[in-house]
């Protein structure tokens, strides 16, 4: 539970204790925090990217050899593994390459000259809070491709644990944190 849920749960007892009404009669009298919307920050200028100033992108050549790199990666396992002869950690290592989602303001990205032809992306605005993050994780993952040579999962893994300082960034009161 967030501490912005915690407060709003104090809140509404402290409204019970006071008035005598029921939880539910209570809860309606105390307001409810605003959502906080994500932040967009450029992977290589690292500052905010204000709405319709930056996209979230990812590149279909960078998918196309990382596609390639694990296929070949996946033929050397099974290769060795018919043929009885251990493999690598290298070759585990290439199985497991993924192409980079990236955030990028308008003047940093390196697309830019063509706009962002050769990729897949979305303006950074479609990706402001988290039910349009949930929407897009939606979208992609079912798109074979983005869960087999992207690191959507883990892109989006360290918006919700506030594990790096580009991309996208939760305030850090809605930061997931497993308490176990």
């Amino acid at each position: 539970m967030s501490s912005d849920n915690r407060a709003r749960t104090r809140a509404i007892r402290e409204q019970m204790a006071a008035s005598g009404e029921n939880y539910t009669r209570a809860a309606h009298t105390v307001p409810v925090s605003p959502a906080r919307n994500l932040r967009a920050v450029c992977f290589t200028c690292q500052r905010d990217v204000p709405a319709g100033e930056g996209v979230i992108h990812i590149s279909h050549r960078e998918v196309r050899q990382a596609e390639q790199a694990q296929t070949v990666a996946r033929a050397r396992v099974t290769k060795a593994d018919e043929e009885g002869t251990p493999f690598t950690a290298a070759d585990l290592l290439a199985e497991s390459q993924e192409a980079r989602w990236q955030v990028h303001c308008d003047d940093c990205n390196p697309h830019r000259d063509d706009g962002c032809a050769g990729c897949y992306w979305f303006a950074v605005e479609r990706c402001s809070t988290w039910a349009q993050l949930v929407d897009w994780t939606v979208h992609l993952s079912e798109k074979e491709w983005v869960l087999s040579a992207t690191d959507w999962m883990e892109f989006i893994r360290a918006t919700a644990q506030g594990s790096s300082q580009v991309g996208l960034i939760c305030h850090p009161a809605d930061r997931y944190k497993d308490l176990l």
